[in-house]
């Protein structure tokens, strides 16, 4: 029907490809593909033709579902999928209307038909004739999937996704394409049960340096995330929707009053958690663009949009000051993401506030990514300084065995921005392998200027085991820095 959407908010008859999705528990949603279509009621009736006459739609059987509210026809060779399909249908119905509270989209008397073909294109549709009373409910609405040589779960998120489209058609007929398949998406997966947070890889539009969060694919997160944060989940995102409609600039308006009412940062503060979460479930760090130091001047997204600069930092030391100007109302928010390298895989994010500076201990990380979401698009000058020996300078440090256990201690010449030590110590196994053991904090002031000495005696370290102590500085800003490592061996 049109040519696939590759990037960018959705215009009118285009082809929405969701690409497959791993969950965090391992669970798998399904790649599949969505027709966002011109949602006026004479496109609409125009498209509804075209799909009646879909040529893989042979002998059929029929399937009434929530006393005939849904009207399931699939092709013959589809019948050992049907009672999967229905199930499906009815517990996404169920979600919609009975516990989210959407306006049923059809009549009282009506119901929406839903199509499987066998054909193989593997694109959804959803379309009717015609509406009740000027805004009210649609004639005649009809969903179309393909089934042929489809997963059944594909096939069942292609028809919830549907009919969700279809709901939010019934309450805004106005509105932009890209928020309704979007919005649609979210619904269909939260009611089928897929919920929780994505593991980012490569096809996911969140990993991208760039983006813009009206495009459907990264919008659908959006909604997730908003849907969990709400005091009232979906049916507070029900409310906004029918009392807004949705149309045309109202869709970023609700977008906007969603992310208020979702988070005291408001939408942007959203954006930068979506962004953050997917880099921290990605596997590996991507390939840095520069080193770390000198000032950057960062193009500032447009709203509702996001762009981030990675510096590489690792086997650096010392720490990185950065600094956002003061900006007026409505331009860039910014954030800093920092990766830390580590076997625990750990990852800290930090809000980097305009005209305020924060400081970043460098040691131990691998990469520190700066992103900017929703701006005015103007050019961002953020200002970066190298500090020297922070947030402490080491001047000595030693591990021994004594009678008692094992002797660690370590001696700094200055610190600064210092909340606590964190020692940790790792026994080598029968295998070789290095397991964590034993963690301490060791209380300290914030700051000084002169040396500060410290001496921890491990009681619990095994005699007979080769031991290796790391100790981290944790800085006021609750970030680790890595200062020293030493390695203790039976018989020393």
């Amino acid at each position: 029907m049109a040519a696939l959407l590759v990037g960018g908010a959705a215009a009118a008859d285009q082809v929405v490809r969701f690409p497959a999705q791993r969950l965090a528990d391992g669970t798998v949603i399904p790649e599949h593909r969505a027709f966002a279509a011109d949602g006026s009621d004479a496109a609409a009736a125009a498209r509804r033709q075209e799909l009646l006459r879909a040529p893989y739609l042979g002998a059929a059987r029929e399937v009434e579902i929530r006393g005939g509210e849904i009207v399931l026809r699939a092709d013959a060779s589809l019948d050992a999928s049907l009672p999967a399909l229905a199930a499906a249908l009815e517990k996404g119905a169920a979600q919609l209307f009975d516990r989210d509270g959407f306006a049923r989209p059809f009549s009282r008397g009506g119901g929406v038909q839903v199509l499987v073909s066998g054909g193989r294109d593997g694109v959804s549709a959803s379309a009717w004739s015609g509406r009740e009373k000027g805004a009210g409910p649609l004639v005649d609405p009809l969903v179309s999937v393909t089934g042929g040589a489809r997963q059944a779960d594909v096939v069942a998120l292609d028809a919830v996704h549907g009919l969700a489209a279809l709901t939010l058609r019934r309450s805004a007929p106005n509105a932009p394409p890209w928020v309704v398949e979007a919005l649609a998406e979210s619904l269909a997966r939260r009611a089928l049960g897929w919920r929780g947070e994505p593991v980012g890889d490569g096809a996911d539009p969140l990993r991208a340096d760039a983006g813009d969060a009206r495009e459907p694919v990264a919008l659908a997160a959006l909604f997730d995330r908003l849907i969990e944060r709400l005091p009232g989940g979906a049916a507070d995102v029900r409310t906004l929707w029918e009392d807004s409609r949705a149309g045309g600039a109202d869709a970023e308006e609700l977008l906007r009053e969603l992310g208020a009412r979702a988070d005291a940062r408001g939408f942007a503060g959203l954006l930068a958690d979506a962004v953050a979460a997917r880099l921290e479930t990605a596997p590996a760090p991507r390939a840095a663009a520069r080193r770390a130091g000198g000032d950057l001047t960062i193009p500032a997204p447009g709203a509702f949009g996001w762009r981030r600069v990675a510096l590489s930092t690792a086997g650096d030391r010392g720490g990185l000051e950065l600094v956002l100007p003061d900006s007026p109302a409505g331009a860039a928010v910014a954030r800093a993401v920092v990766f830390y390298r580590g076997e625990d895989g750990g990852f800290d994010a930090a809000a980097l506030e305009p005209g305020a500076a924060r400081r970043f201990p460098l040691a131990g990380t691998s990469e520190l990514d700066v992103l900017l979401v929703d701006g005015d698009g103007r050019d961002v000058p953020i200002r970066a300084r190298r500090i020297a020996d922070y947030p402490a300078a080491l001047a000595a440090a030693a591990a021994e065995r004594e009678a008692g256990g094992v002797r660690v201690s370590w001696r700094t010449s200055s610190h600064r921005d210092l909340l606590a030590w964190v020692l940790v110590r790792y026994e080598e196994t029968d295998d070789g392998a290095l397991r964590e053991t034993a963690r301490e904090l060791v209380p300290t002031s914030e700051a000084a200027s002169s040396d500060y000495d410290y001496v921890i005696l491990d009681r619990g370290a095994a005699p007979e085991r080769r031991s290796l102590y790391r100790v981290y500085a944790l800085t006021t800003g609750g970030f680790l820095s890595e200062t020293f490592e030493t390695t203790v061996s039976p018989g020393d």
